[in-house]
């Protein structure tokens, strides 16, 4: 292919996905999600004191929700951003948007090393249009960069010998992939020993190179094992598939299991068949292979996306043959045996995330490059068939489906992600809290009390009072001003931030005399004949909070 074509064909590819990505960029999704606001907030902090919101030093880890996120990935990558921008949907979403752009070169450059140009380009283009990653540069996930200093690692990996020095740069953006997010820290080790196996011969002629890159290696992770410990303990309590405290978890349902057993046969049997281990292998198989079935990836995708991607798939249907011509030229292909290292990566991809839950949005993401890899391997199996065929017109005839029903499926979910989901999902990225706490910060000074309601909207609300009333961080750092306490699993639950009260649901009011009272809550929580002072709307023009004076 022509060079100068292919530049244009990749600049194409390229400005696709900045489209994509940039249209009604910080409005879609409508809302600031919990962990946004969280980061936002946190980078205010740190801008304006050096602390975090709870009056931490800058570390490795920062306490947010009390789920301890990683801090480079979340907030010190952010801090300039919020200093340009402010305390904006727009400033804390730039980082995706750049990491998901510049992962759209790098796929191209992985696919080409590994293969050909034709197939690299195929997959600039799958990637700069999936939905997937569109999704994930749209708000702020760890999950984007993540995908990106992965892609970054890899291209100077399968690089290292054209310049014995790509070894451990890639080592060191390896290094930095795993502290973005806890699926990576668990993903890249798998990456570097299949690496290992799949280049070894290679490896082991530089024995002194890859001595120096496995000390490098440990160095530049030791603070991550060091210190990151007690954080993924916490982490794992909140999301682990064993000991979820959001759901029953494996355990809980062994033991129930066990229990009925135990009232019509011995203990000892209940336990041999009631085991637990075997339960745990069991459920982690079946969440591992749920990554792989055509409904998470090409029909439903998952409920954890809505946030991000109205009900739909993860990717376009028009991909799945794609993806299996793609495999099977890998698997029969014998003299492009590189073509297994991505393979084998994919397979590898979902384990982190199979151990929490059978399909997480970002913490399966690993896939995501090692998918349109495949994939982009696929189409270019498909366009060698299509040549080898005889009739012309049977050529173009498919080359012409196949395109009007790529753009179109690109068509359709741009049209349904910048309408429908905006307007029926909304609710899901948290709309209505900057309108509701806007107006909360105004009239704080007018109440004794305010008490907002989680009813039906179980979710952090604290830290949308704190972004968008601009709550000064070192005011908020003061233990005067709030008041919290710790959750099962060590979620932090804030209560009070001066006389703003979060509770689960409105209280009765008693012994209030001569006091002014607002309470705010979903509709359903008042009765049906109250007037509310301010209504907070969706963008369907559907009431979402009330806000209702008292004075005792």
């Amino acid at each position: 292919m022509n060079k100068y074509i292919l530049i244009l064909l990749l600049l194409l590819a390229i400005s696709l996905g900045i489209f994509l990505r940039a249209y009604k960029f910080g409005a879609i999704p409508t809302g600031l999600l919990n962990d946004e606001a969280d980061f936002l907030y946190d980078a205010y902090s740190f801008l304006h004191t050096g602390h975090d919101q709870w009056g931490n030093p800058p570390g490795l880890f920062l306490k947010g929700f009390g789920d301890y996120r990683p801090a480079f990935s979340t907030t010190y990558i952010l801090m300039p951003f919020v200093a340009l921008f402010g305390l904006t949907q727009f400033a804390v979403r730039v980082p995706p948007f750049l990491a998901g752009v510049f992962a759209i070169p790098l796929v191209y450059l992985f696919v080409k090393k590994l293969f050909n140009n034709v197939a690299a380009l195929f997959a600039s283009f799958l990637l700069a249009t999936l939905p997937w990653a569109v999704g994930i540069s749209r708000i702020n996930t760890e999950a984007t960069l993540g995908v990106c200093l992965l892609l970054c690692g890899l291209n100077f990996l399968i690089r290292w010998k054209i310049n014995k020095y790509f070894l451990p740069i890639a080592i060191v953006f390896l290094s930095l992939c795993m502290y973005t997010y806890s699926a990576y820290a668990l993903f890249i080790p798998i990456v570097i020993l299949v690496s290992f196996l799949f280049y070894r011969k290679q490896f082991l002629q530089r024995k002194l190179l890859i001595l120096f890159s496995a000390s490098l290696f440990i160095v530049c992770v030791a603070p991550l094992l060091l210190l990151g410990n007690m954080t993924a303990n916490t982490r794992f309590s909140q999301v682990g598939m064993f000991q979820n405290v959001n759901s029953i978890g494996i355990i809980n349902k062994v033991n129930a299991k066990r229990g009925s057993c135990m009232k019509e046969y011995p203990v000892f049997f209940c336990k041999i068949i009631m085991e637990k281990p075997r339960s745990f292998a069991t459920q982690f198989f079946i969440n591992y292979l749920h990554h792989f079935s055509l409904y998470y990836i090409y029909i439903d995708g998952t409920t954890t996306q809505y946030a991000l991607l109205p009900p739909r798939n993860l990717a376009y249907l028009i991909e799945l043959p794609l993806f299996i011509l793609g495999i099977v030229f890998i698997i029969t292909t014998k003299k492009e045996k590189q073509l297994m290292f991505p393979f084998l990566l994919l397979l590898f991809a979902p384990v982190a995330d199979a151990l929490t839950g059978d399909g997480h949005y970002a913490r399966s993401s690993p896939m995501i490059p090692f998918l349109v890899t495949v994939e982009a391997i696929g189409a270019y199996s498909l366009t060698q068939r299509i040549r080898s065929m005889k009739s012309i017109f049977f050529k173009k005839s498919l080359i012409t489906i196949f395109l009007f029903w790529y753009i179109a499926s690109i068509g359709l979910f741009f049209i349904s992600y910048t309408t429908y989901f905006p307007d029926y999902y909304g609710y899901f990225s948290q709309y209505g809290y900057q309108e509701l706490m806007t107006s909360i910060s105004k009239k704080r000074s007018h109440y004794d009390r305010i008490y907002i309601s989680d009813y039906l909207n179980d979710t952090k609300q604290y830290i949308y009072y704190l972004v968008y009333a601009k709550y000064n961080p070192k005011q908020y750092q003061l233990s005067s001003t709030k008041s919290f306490h710790i959750e099962q699993g060590g979620w932090i639950s804030v209560d009070r931030i001066d006389n703003i009260y979060f509770v689960h649901n409105l209280p009765l009011i008693k012994n209030m005399q001569g006091k002014k009272i607002l309470l705010v809550s979903n509709p359903k929580e008042f009765p049906s004949t109250i007037k509310p002072d301010t209504i907070i709307y969706d963008r369907l023009h559907h009431p979402i909070f009330y806000e209702i004076a008292f004075s005792y």
